[in-house]
């Protein structure tokens, strides 16, 4: 009877499954989330526009000066500028600087599996939210001429947000570019909204709710914490332990602070963990824009730098990393074998490095340090974004501008991705047997060593029975 109660209790979809808690948001928390938003940002872009266009008319020859640099230099002109500043430069009472540069650690020694997590999963999978894409499908913003660039605009804030403590404190590169961000929300949803007041139908609050509302914001934010921990990490074969769980969460529960959205919802991993679950079961309804917004993303990425993937290695990838339903639901095509075999080698590569930093402590600092210049060269460098974007409002919601599906160009450039997965693949092979015959002996003599079966399952079964899909 306690098997079937509980049975009942469980809640399976998209192939995620939990059972409800008191944690959990209700129907009716999520309704409210959906019907509030940042406010407080809204009433000082109000403000603030006319004192940047005041400021670049009487200096023509200067260069136009960004919302947040009109902020901290008018924020006390005016009560609601100076609530904004002085909200965004208090560090909450329960920040712990220590917990937060470890959290930023938890990001770098697992970054190839967490850049795969963000790319393949939140991104892609994302996809799959309707309501909130419906926002970047109406700015144009994935299209293939400028998708690559705004996911690396979007990294660059990740990078900004980890890549050191004093970064992401107060006044750091961080803490600028999260404010930034946030004032670029207001003003998306403002010029959304003002396209709908003047032609009513082009965006429905009804259906949809206010861009960039509260909910949206905590998916957000949930998709750079909640789900790389339990989602994408996982199916890589990586399983991080509790401390680096709580770690990462509170660096993304600061982040939220910054940006306007409600913090609550990452007060504790269990709380984290209970809004990733019912968002999945409740925002996640592919429609055809969703299914269009991917293949534009998976086109925009194909034969590019730096490391130039297939597109048959991109859908492998991303198929790997989400359900399968959810992946048919978006119209992507069946992955090759091949690929599939080459992103199980990319996995083996950051499992071998992410537990090796966890367990070798001079090992995780190196390989931290490493990962940090390499992938802020990577992003800002010149196959990136050529220098760092200052999140100006480039991508401008327009009556009848929306997001077309466009063909795969094959460039004909092959990079790293395959030869370096064909690499550790010969490794993998060569490793697994010698630690094969030695599992072997141990076995014979001692009994727990067969922990090291149930690792080895943990982190490779489920390859294995992806491959054989």
């Amino acid at each position: 009877m306690f098997l079937l109660r509980s049975r009942e209790k469980t809640i399976s979809v998209w192939d995620h499954t939990y059972v409800p808690t008191p944690l959990h948001p209700t129907p009716q928390t999520l309704a409210a989330h959906r019907e509030s938003w940042d406010t407080l940002a809204d009433e000082a872009l109000e403000l603030l526009t006319p004192l940047q266009t005041l400021s670049t008319s009487t200096s023509p020859a200067s260069p136009k000066t960004d919302l947040y640099t009109t902020l901290k230099e008018h924020h006390s002109t005016h009560s609601t500028l100076s609530t904004l500043w002085r909200r965004v430069d208090t560090v909450p009472e329960w920040v712990d600087w220590e917990q937060i540069s470890r959290g930023q650690d938890v990001f770098y020694r697992y970054a190839g599996a967490m850049l795969a997590g963000l790319c393949y999963m939140s991104l892609l999978g994302g996809m799959g939210a309707s309501r909130i894409a419906e926002v970047p499908y109406r700015t144009g913003g994935f299209s293939t001429g400028v998708a690559r660039r705004r996911m690396f605009e979007t990294t660059q804030h990740i990078l900004q947000c980890t890549i050191s403590l004093e970064s992401i404190k107060p006044g750091g590169a961080g803490h600028i570019s999260s404010i930034k961000v946030r004032l670029l929300h207001a003003a998306v949803r403002k010029r959304i909204l003002e396209i709908e007041g003047r032609n009513p139908g082009y965006y429905s609050v009804r259906e949809l709710g206010v861009p960039v509302n509260d909910l949206d914001s905590i998916a957000t934010i949930l998709s750079f914490g909640a789900n790389l921990v339990w989602g994408a990490l996982p199916r890589q074969g990586l399983f991080l332990r509790s401390r680096e769980i709580e770690d990462y969460i509170a660096l993304w529960r600061l982040v939220a602070h910054y940006v306007g959205c409600p913090t609550h919802p990452f007060s504790t991993p269990a709380q984290a963990r209970a809004y990733y679950d019912t968002l999945i079961a409740t925002q996640i309804s592919p429609t055809p824009t969703l299914s269009l917004l991917a293949t534009n993303i998976l086109t925009a990425l194909a034969y590019q730098p730096p490391t130039y993937p297939t597109h048959a290695y991109l859908i492998a990838s991303t198929r790997w990393l989400n359900s399968p339903s959810l992946c048919d639901a978006l119209g992507l095509p069946p992955a090759q074998l091949s690929s599939k075999i080459l992103f199980f080698t990319q996995c083996i590569f950051n499992c071998y490095l992410g537990y090796t930093a966890r367990f070798i402590p001079w090992f995780d600092k190196r390989h931290g340090a490493v990962a940090r210049r390499a992938l802020w060269k990577l992003i800002t460098g010149d196959i990136g974004l050529g220098g760092e974007t200052g999140f100006e409002f480039s991508y401008v919601p327009m009556l009848g501008k929306g997001t077309e599906v466009e063909k795969v160009v094959d460039t004909g450039k092959r990079g790293t991705m395959g030869r370096r997965s064909a690499k550790v693949l010969s490794i993998f092979l060569l490793v697994a047997g010698v630690l094969g015959v030695a599992l072997v002996r141990s076995l014979a003599w001692a009994a727990e060593p067969l922990w090291g079966v149930v690792y080895w399952y943990r982190c490779y079964g489920r390859g294995l029975m992806i491959l054989h899909e």
